[in-house]
């Protein structure tokens, strides 16, 4: 599947020196933007169920003493 992207030459330059930097093809630096977005929204989902109550935590001196 094929898709278009419209951007101007200064995002379009910028985009090419983040590709160049990192050795990256841009199907690679796609693939890890949707990786990376599905990530942040499970940290959301984590982060909210925390903060009800619903989602257990163990404090940090809890776990180096576990280790």
């Amino acid at each position: 599947m094929r898709f278009v992207v419209e951007m101007d030459d200064e995002q379009y330059k910028r985009l090419e020196k983040i590709l160049e930097k990192s050795g990256t093809t841009l199907t690679e630096a796609i693939t890890e933007f949707f990786d990376d977005l599905d990530d942040a929204h499970v940290a959301e989902e984590r982060l909210s169920e925390v903060a009800s109550g619903t989602e257990q935590v163990i404090p940090w001196e809890q776990v180096k003493v576990a280790l």
